[in-house]
This record gives C-alpha cells, structure tokens and sequence, in this order.
C-alpha cells in the first residue's frame, strides 16, 4: 500500500507548534489552493514569509509574477493568518523522457556474392579474414 508523502507530514510534525502549523497545511493542500496553475507551477520551499515557486516555463513565470499580489492574497486567504508577504520564482525543468525511435525492420533478403567476389574470397586463407570480408561485402550490397 503506498502513501504519499502529503499524507505522511502529519504524522511527521505531530510535535509541531501551532505557529508552524500552517506551513504543513501549505504544503498537503497546495494542489486545491492553487487551482488550475497547479500543472505550471509547484511549491518548491517555503522560508518566513517568502514561498519559492518553480514554474515549467519562462512565459508562465512572467504571468505569475505579474500576478504576485493576486496569489499572495488568494494563499494568504486559505491561511489562517496572512502569513506571506513574497513570492520568489525559479525556472524548474519537467521530467525528462526518453524518445525511443522504432524503425521499420524489414525482413532481410538474401544477398549472393557474384563469382568475381567469391573468386576473390577462395584466395584469402585466414577463415576469421575470409568471413569478415565476405560480410562487409554482403553489408555493401544491401546498402545499395
């Protein structure tokens, strides 16, 4: 069974003083204070009176801090006091996620050597020579 770690904070701080109490509440419900933005931005730190929000992209970190006053006062509202007094943005990176590139393998046709080629590979002794060069030969066909 697996808890998140929103879930696991209470039970962390239970000891707690209740001057700090709202920083755990900030932190478990910064979801549903937030709203919509919560898919452009997340809560990174939170010091005194200053929160530190990392934001997906440059643009949306221009209209965040344009509407500073409006989230101040919206957070402050679900507070139980007005408690922030800053906000402070930092561009954050997304996951990264690897692109896998699946090419279309077609079977493998059959490539024969011409007698000029096999000719050529009857004189060559070393056997581990001969294959090497007769599968360069084949690669070089199908190159073609």
């Amino acid at each position: 069974m697996s808890t998140q770690i929103k879930d696991l904070l209470h039970t962390i701080f239970k000891d707690i003083k209740n001057n700090d109490a709202w920083q755990v509440y900030l932190l478990t419900n910064w979801n549903s204070i937030i709203g919509n933005l919560q898919s452009k931005v997340k809560l990174e730190k939170i010091y005194e009176d200053t929160l530190v929000l990392a934001v997906y992209d440059s643009s949306w970190m221009q209209e965040l801090f344009l509407m500073s006053n409006m989230l101040i006062i919206k957070i402050n509202s679900k507070l139980d006091a007005p408690r922030i007094k800053h906000l402070r943005f930092k561009i954050a990176e997304r996951a990264k996620v690897k692109k896998v590139i699946v090419k279309n393998i077609e079977p493998e046709k059959k490539i024969y050597l011409n007698s000029q080629e096999l000719t050529a590979l009857s004189k060559i002794t070393d056997p581990e020579l001969n294959e090497g060069l007769k599968n360069f030969l084949i690669r070089c066909h199908r190159e073609r």
